[in-house]
């Protein structure tokens, strides 16, 4: 695999990330309930762009190539808690073209260098929905444990979605990485 590395997202990115989100379906297992579906430019540009790092408690990247700008994939860190060294991974997408390509495996694992190394989480968890065993699947091979189900948390189309809290200490991951 080529050389690649999280950068901050720009306004630039908003074309190119919101391509990824092509319906409803794909809105709720990236962004949750955070954002109504179509996501806007002027939403994306002040929740990704100009808060990003406001106080440092939102952090937004996009994984490139290097010596590109063009996003191949995004990752935010949300409600960071300095005080107790906690972090919670927000939205994770990657371009539909080049998932199962080990993109997303690597800009995990950027994304938890950088979470437990420079940015000195003890703690780093995630939420993912109960019906997207996928994604469950792959958080626990990245040594993300289930913490427990939030039962019907979000409403979806009329119906009511329950989902994981996982997460992953500093001990566990240094433990895995060696």
């Amino acid at each position: 695999m080529n050389k690649y590395s999280l950068k901050p997202i720009a306004p630039v990115d908003f074309e190119n990330i919101v391509s990824w989100l092509s319906s409803p379906e794909d809105m709720v297992k990236i962004c949750g309930n955070t954002f109504q579906y179509p996501l806007t430019e002027s939403v994306f540009t002040e929740y990704f762009v100009e808060q990003a790092g406001t106080e440092r408690n939102r952090l937004c990247f996009k994984w490139t190539e290097e010596g590109s700008e063009h996003a191949e994939g995004m990752i935010s860190y949300t409600r960071i808690d300095w005080k107790n060294d906690f972090g919670h991974i927000g939205l994770v997408a990657i371009d539909p073209a080049l998932r199962s390509k080990g993109i997303g495996n690597a800009m995990f694992q950027s994304c938890l260098t950088l979470g437990f190394g420079e940015l000195g989480f003890n703690r780093i968890d995630l939420v993912v929905l109960e019906s997207n065993k996928n994604a469950i699947r792959f958080y626990e091979k990245l040594g993300f444990t289930k913490e427990g189900l939030v039962r019907e948390i979000i409403k979806v189309d009329g119906q009511y979605k329950s989902w994981f809290t996982m997460s992953l200490l500093k001990r566990e991951w240094e433990a895995r990485s060696g």
